[in-house]
């Protein structure tokens, strides 16, 4: 939840966009863009220093968050997003921020001052009373976690505008002076480790002044009384590994990625598609949240994303993947289609309560092998190791738990391996092993439940509780046990997803999700058109009685379609013109509800 979202003047509005989030299968809400100088209004009041917190803007986040608790949604906070410093901040060189990165990413970890501002943005954030909750943010059991800073490294990003020939010189004295002393009490070559531009010593100092920042951040932020998990930053920007070093010091570690068109029929042999990515960033013995995923508008098949990425998360065993973004404005009908404003978009909105509930009802199962991927110190931080360069990475992610473990520097303290080692885990130590075999153009999980077919472009998930089909699938049948699925529509997902517990041969409840590509009318403008999916399923059920009725909400009752049965097999038609995304099997005659 991002931007002018936060800030809505329409309270009811904001109880209803509540409701139906939770309606949507969300349980966790972030709040993004709370602080940055091109939303308006923003927390931060006018004037010629950012240590001024506006209480009407904080008074609309407040309220925000009284209406995700009262639907049972947690939150995460961030700390600092797109904030630009000002000139009476009373920060050293300031003309240098102002130059190169007004936010001031990068310097932080280096300048003493913006340390101190940041801290104290912090302390004034979460030390606040909500009126609506009686509750501080430091006290409120629904604030699950913070982030620190937004997408902000040295490793990668930023440390290169400390160079000497960017003119930065009096906050490059400061990063030299803190690699100095890293190179020293690391033991490492102080000559390359001031080349912070190439990899080897010098990204190993770079993660040591990181990981002092995220540890102090931590520090203070338990001393103020924050309970939750706390994330220093994000694995993000196709970083290479020797970036995720430091952010084992938080509490959790946080990734963000996003896909391209055609993701089921990336060659993991050779290409990383966005899963990839994020399994790159579990650090073994940490858990894992997504903040930021999304295959965005206008992507043409984007459709195929939510169950593709739930899927693999819960194989995976990923802790927190969140959609960026379900909306940037004020809660109400959009006017244009925009890559983040997903609320109104049913290519991906259409399938995340079948997502939801996959994920969050452990409908796939965790993978039964867990490799340790080891590199070595050369292999970590002395090249540029990414998914895209590494074979393991890419050809483990979709079969089996893949965790991260960078090497033991034997004086850092940081880097410690706490972690237990798993039981019967494999550890593997080559970046560069194909993990599938010769002549095989699919990927399977080896819980034998998920299985992407990169030639075909087409992902299925066969679990007792949820059956799916996506990507090009038209004119194909897929028979996936207790379900066979017949689309005409020759891109497209469709998914069946029991929701009353029971699995789907049994259940007395079944979601019918089937969506295909959606554009916009014309241009980026709405409403958008959705493209319908044709064909059939048929589903083994032992519930004969079965109807299958669509979803509309203030509709009134649909008309219930009828399968076609043949033993204890019912095959259902998709309706030719149909209403809605979504479908409800249930019995032909439904329970009176008690009073």
């Amino acid at each position: 939840m991002t931007a002018y979202a936060l800030f809505a003047s329409d309270r009811g509005a904001v109880a209803r966009a509540a409701k139906r989030l939770a309606g949507l299968g969300y349980n966790l809400v972030r709040i993004h863009y709370h602080d940055s100088d091109w939303v308006s209004p923003n927390v931060i009041a006018e004037g010629p220093t950012t240590q001024v917190l506006k209480p009407t803007a904080l008074d609309g986040i407040d309220w925000w968050i009284k209406c995700l608790r009262d639907e049972g949604i947690y939150v995460w906070l961030d700390f600092k997003v797109g904030r630009k410093f000002r000139a009476g901040d009373g920060i050293p060189a300031f003309a240098e921020l102002e130059r190169s990165e007004p936010t001031g990413r990068g310097f932080d970890y280096v300048d003493e001052r913006l340390q101190e501002l940041e801290r104290s943005f912090a302390a004034k954030f979460l030390g606040r009373v909500n009126p609506y909750t009686h509750l501080s943010y430091l006290e409120d059991p629904a604030v699950l976690a913070v982030l620190v800073t937004n997408e902000d490294d040295l490793t990668t990003h930023f440390g290169n505008l400390m160079l000497p020939d960017k003119g930065n010189a009096v906050h490059g004295a400061m990063l030299r002076a803190r690699v100095e002393a890293a190179a020293d009490r690391l033991h490492l070559s102080k000559r390359r480790a001031l080349r912070w531009w190439e990899p080897g010593d010098a990204k190993i100092a770079l993660a040591d002044v990181e990981a002092a920042f995220f540890a102090r951040n931590l520090g203070d932020l338990r001393t103020l009384g924050f309970g939750g998990l706390v994330a220093g930053s994000s694995y993000w920007g196709a970083e290479p590994l020797y970036a995720l070093a430091s952010l084992g010091v938080g509490d959790v570690v946080d990734v963000h990625a996003y896909g391209e068109a055609k993701a089921l029929s990336a060659n993991p042999r050779a290409e990383a598609n966005f899963v990839a990515w994020i399994g790159a960033g579990q650090i073994a013995g940490k858990p894992l949240s997504i903040t930021e995923w999304n295959v965005p508008y206008p992507t043409r098949d984007r459709f195929r994303a939510p169950l593709y990425l739930a899927s693999i998360a819960a194989l995976q065993g990923w802790d927190a993947p969140m959609l960026y973004a379900y909306t940037q404005g004020a809660p109400a009908p959009p006017g244009s289609a925009a890559p983040w404003e997903t609320s109104a978009d049913p290519a991906l909105t259409a399938l995340m309560p079948a997502a939801a509930v996959l994920f969050r009802q452990q409908h796939v199962q965790a993978a039964r092998a867990t490799y340790r991927f080891a590199p070595s110190r050369t292999d970590f931080y002395d090249r540029d190791l990414t998914p895209d360069s590494s074979a393991t990475v890419r050809t483990l992610v979709e079969q089996s738990r893949l965790v991260v473990v960078p090497p033991d520097l034997p004086d850092a303290t940081w880097d410690d391996r706490h972690q237990a080692v798993a039981p019967g885990a494999t550890t593997i130590t080559d970046p560069d092993h194909d993990f599938i075999p010769p002549g095989q153009n699919r990927v399977r999980s080896d819980t034998g439940e998920l299985e992407r077919d990169w030639a075909a472009g087409t992902q299925t998930i066969t679990t007792p509780r949820t059956r799916a089909v996506a990507g090009w699938v038209g004119r194909r049948t897929f028979d996936l046990g207790d379900v066979i699925f017949r689309i005409d529509t020759p891109k497209a997902s469709a998914a069946l997803t029991s929701l009353d517990g029971e699995p789907l041969v049994a259940s007395k409840k079944i979601l019918v999700t089937v969506v295909a590509q959606v554009t916009p009318t014309a241009g980026d403008r709405l409403p958008y058109l959705s493209q319908p999916v044709r064909g059939s399923f048929t589903l083994r059920s032992k519930r004969l009685d079965l109807v299958m009725t669509a979803v509309v909400p203030a509709a009134g009752e649909s008309q219930a379609v009828r399968p076609q049965r043949a033993g204890d097999q019912l095959t259902f038609t998709l309706p030719a013109a149909p209403v809605t995304h979504w479908f409800l099997l249930e019995p032909r005659t439904r329970p009176t509800p008690s009073r």
